[in-house]
């Protein structure tokens, strides 16, 4: 959206099709937005450079994940 403003959006769907008996209740993830945020880079002036502020929703990750961790669920990741 230019130089000073980003946007990115990603959409996720994990649905179980064509199983005896249905889907499994840890089978049924909906479409869902699985990552969404905007960045505003607010430049500083000088040789100071620029900040970048994000607001919303990022998969992150921290070091090797032993302690903070994205749970993976049988089939998709649960972000509830």
């Amino acid at each position: 959206m230019g130089e000073q403003l980003r946007l990115f959006a990603q959409l996720q769907s994990s649905c179980e099709n064509d199983r005896n008996g249905g889907p499994r209740p840890t089978d049924k993830n909906e479409r869902d937005l699985h990552q969404g945020f905007l960045d505003m880079k607010i430049d500083l002036g000088g040789a100071d450079g620029s900040f970048t502020m994000r607001s919303g929703r990022q998969e992150l990750f921290y070091g090797s994940q032993r302690i903070i961790s994205v749970r993976e669920g049988p089939k998709a990741r649960m972000q509830r």
